[in-house]
C-alpha cells in the first residue's frame, strides 16, 4: 500500500508486482487518504482522511481486500501502531 499523490485514496500492490488496485475510496467530503499503518495480523490498516480545511479528519480502520472502513477517531495527524508494552 502507499500514497503516491496527496489527493488521492490510498492504492495496493501485490508484492509480486502487477497493477496497482483501489485499497480505499474517498467518500463524501474527503480529498486525500494518507500515511497507511498496518496492524500485526497483516490485514488491517490504519489511514488518514483529510478533507478540505474547516472540515474533521479523521482516523479509518481498513482491510486489504475490502473498500469498507470504521471511523476510530477524529485526529489533526496520521495514527501508528505500537506493540503493547
Amino acid at each position: 500500500m502507499f500514497s503516491p499523490e496527496s489527493s488521492k485514496a490510498l492504492p495496493r500492490i501485490d508484492a509480486a508486482g502487477g497493477t496497482p488496485l483501489a485499497a480505499t475510496e474517498l467518500q463524501g467530503d474527503e480529498s486525500t487518504h494518507r500515511w497507511p499503518c498496518f496492524l500485526p495480523d497483516g490485514k488491517h490498516f490504519l489511514y488518514f482522511a483529510s478533507a478540505p480545511v474547516g472540515s474533521n479528519p479523521r482516523i479509518y480502520l481498513g482491510a486489504v481486500g475490502s473498500n469498507q472502513h470504521v471511523l476510530v477517531l477524529r485526529n489533526d495527524t496520521n495514527a501508528a501502531y505500537a506493540d503493547p508494552g
